[in-house]
Order: C-alpha cells, then sequence, then structure tokens
C-alpha cells in the first residue's frame, strides 16, 4: 500500500498487514502509528490516513461503478459491497456518487433491516 497525499512530503511504502490494520482502523475513525518498510516510524490521524488515500480510492469507486454500468447498462437501485475492500475508508460512498445513488452506512443499512424484519414478523 502506497500513503500518498497532501499530508506527505513522500510516500509511504507499507507492508500489506500493516495497510490492512491502517485501513481498519481509519475506517473506525482511530488514529493510527505504524512502521513503513524502510523502518520509519509515522504517527498519523484517521483524517490523514483518508486524505491521503483518498485518490486511490476515488480511481478504485469510479472503476468499479463503471463495471457495474456497463453490465448493467444502467445505475442500478441499490449495490451492496462485501469483503475486506468495503471497509474501506469512503468506498461505499464514492461507489455510490459514482453510481448516481444513494449511500448507506452499514449501520443505516442494519437499523432499515431490522426494522423491515420486525415489521413481517407482526
Amino acid at each position: 500500500m502506497r500513503l500518498t497525499g497532501p499530508t506527505h512530503a513522500n510516500d509511504q511504502l507499507l507492508d500489506f498487514n500493516i495497510a490492512e490494520d491502517i485501513k481498519r482502523k481509519a475506517s473506525a475513525g482511530e488514529d493510527v502509528s505504524f512502521t513503513d518498510i524502510l523502518g520509519m516510524r509515522l504517527s498519523l490521524t484517521a483524517d490523514q490516513v483518508v486524505a491521503a488515500i483518498r485518490p486511490s480510492v476515488e480511481n478504485l469507486a469510479g472503476a468499479i461503478a463503471k463495471q457495474i454500468l456497463d453490465l448493467n447498462s444502467e445505475p442500478p437501485q441499490a449495490v451492496m459491497l462485501v469483503g475486506g475492500g468495503s471497509l474501506t475508508p469512503m468506498m461505499p460512498e464514492l461507489v455510490a456518487d459514482a453510481l448516481g445513488i444513494p449511500s448507506l452506512t452499514s449501520s443505516t443499512a442494519s437499523r432499515i433491516c431490522r426494522q423491515s424484519c420486525t415489521r413481517r414478523m407482526r
């Protein structure tokens, strides 16, 4: 993983496991401290991590949306992102934006599902 952006003078090259830990913590709004592959110790806020990876996440979200539109020929009503990549900060919102559909957070989606399931059980 490369952390690059306005908050960094240089790119930060990271081991996969460290990058995964940073992604999960930043996604939860936690600040991170880590050692890059050159042995440099760094500390970043969650906002700095998000700002650094935003261009890459925007590119990936755009590519995902393009594939969906190529296959469907029109925006779907909804998209469910699953797997580790779906935990990438901003990914759900940026995919939704690229498709022109509303974005729901997982907590909002869970609440809607619980409400729907409760109504069906009555």
